[in-house]
């Protein structure tokens, strides 16, 4: 994330990074061509309320964390670092369509719920971007998840090995190809300024900041000779004369397997030196599904997502039932009275829906609850807590793969 600062007739150098404090509890003045390390106002971000995401950290805070003095700064090849350089443009009154910011405090868990680490992330105000001015193509693809167990699966057919890695900061890194100006966070100068920040990385917030990233990271790997898939553009392959390496990436997180373990090796060595990675060694949890190795295969399910919805529908003491639905029960659109609130049974079903993934013992009541996400009525809200009770009974139930298993397609259809 790179600002480059607007200014009229004035020199100016500073360099804050994403893992220090950012701006001083007291005003104090930077001299010309300085390089500074500039503490935050902690107790405004202790004030707020932690807020938990799945997404990662821009920048990072601990419990333990103090605001430090100005202090020189030691100049470090971090591709993060957020650096304010100064220029002889216009008068920031010149500038159009400036966007705002705004910080957002976080706490990340980790896969069982404990605490993993406090963030706060600069934000800027996207929804106050037009097409044409400052944005214009925004998408950017995902992986799909059929295409996430067809890997699971051959990586366990074939005793492949599964890698992990994640982006650090991942939005940072994509290159932005229009002019966009963005007011000075809330706490960069002691006083207030009408000078405005020209934005020469992606920022979080901003509206092309995925298909920026996206575009960055198929380009790097494009350059190492990996080919993308036509089926799910998320999937990157490489073959050589002693095997096959599959990438699958999901905005920040990477799933890496494949036979060539030296060209893994070339791999996970090529994407540490081109962005700011974090190796997390063997794949055990991704995008809520927790993977579990074993000599004869690979275990798929979702038993912390599974209770983590039983908790949010607040069946934590409710008894379990041994099936999905009721026999011989059929919903209908006009049975019983209708929700007053259908926020939480829309929730709930497509929390349901996402279970799917390792649960397809489920897939048909879901199928059948999903039918009346317009106008819920409380029989259908009563069967959806059947299907979470039924749920919370079996959570640790998914999918298996086993070792050395016939990679071979076979189909079934049903003729009436």
């Amino acid at each position: 994330m790179i600002l480059h600062y607007i200014v009229h007739g004035i020199s100016r150098n500073v360099i804050f990074f994403e893992n220090q404090h950012l701006f001083p509890v007291s005003s104090s003045t930077v001299t010309s061509s300085s390089t500074v390390v500039l503490p935050s106002f902690e107790q405004q971000f202790l004030d707020l309320h932690p807020v938990s995401s799945c997404f990662q950290p821009g920048i990072v805070y601990t419990k333990h964390s103090r605001p430090q003095s100005l202090s020189v700064a030691h100049p470090i090849s971090d591709p993060t670092t957020l650096q304010i350089q100064s220029v002889t443009t216009p008068p920031a009154p010149l500038v159009r369509h400036s966007l705002e910011c705004l910080y957002f405090r976080i706490v990340k868990v980790q896969s069982d719920g404990s605490l993993d680490r406090y963030k706060a992330r600069l934000v800027a105000l996207g929804n106050n971007q037009e097409y044409g001015v400052n944005y214009e193509e925004t998408f950017a693809p995902v992986a799909k998840m059929t295409i996430v167990r067809t890997i699971l699966a051959l990586a366990a057919s074939n005793d492949w090995p599964l890698y992990q890695m994640d982006v650090k900061h991942v939005f940072l890194h994509g290159d932005l190809k229009e002019y966009i100006y963005m007011k000075p966070p809330p706490g960069l100068f002691p006083s207030p300024t009408s000078h405005v920040c020209k934005l020469r990385r992606s920022l979080y917030g901003l509206k092309q900041a995925p298909r920026a990233w996206f575009d960055k990271f198929r380009t790097t790997l494009l350059q190492f000779s990996f080919k993308q898939s036509k089926y799910d553009t998320s999937l990157f392959l490489q073959k050589s004369d002693m095997g096959i390496v599959v990438l699958l990436v999901y905005v920040d997180d990477i799933v890496i397997t494949g036979s060539d373990s030296a060209l893994l090796g070339q791999l996970k060595t090529h994407l540490s030196e081109s962005f700011h990675m974090k190796d997390l060694g063997s794949l055990t949890y991704f995008l809520g599904l927790e993977v579990h190795h074993s000599p004869s295969g690979i275990s798929l399910n979702q038993h912390k997502y599974a209770s983590d919805l039983v908790a949010t529908a607040g069946l934590q003491g409710a008894t379990f039932v041994d099936t999905p639905m009721e026999l011989n029960v059929k919903l209908r659109k006009e049975e019983s009275d209708l929700l007053v609130d259908p926020s939480l049974y829309r929730k709930l079903v497509g929390s349901l829906v996402y279970l799917t993934i390792t649960r397809p013992d489920i897939s048909f009541a879901v199928q059948q609850v999903s039918q009346f996400l317009q106008t819920p009525r409380h029989l259908h809200s009563a069967t959806v807590r059947r299907i979470i009770r039924y749920v919370q009974g079996t959570s640790t139930r998914g999918l298996f793969f086993p070792v050395g298993n016939s990679t071979r397609l076979a189909a079934y259809s049903d003729v009436d």
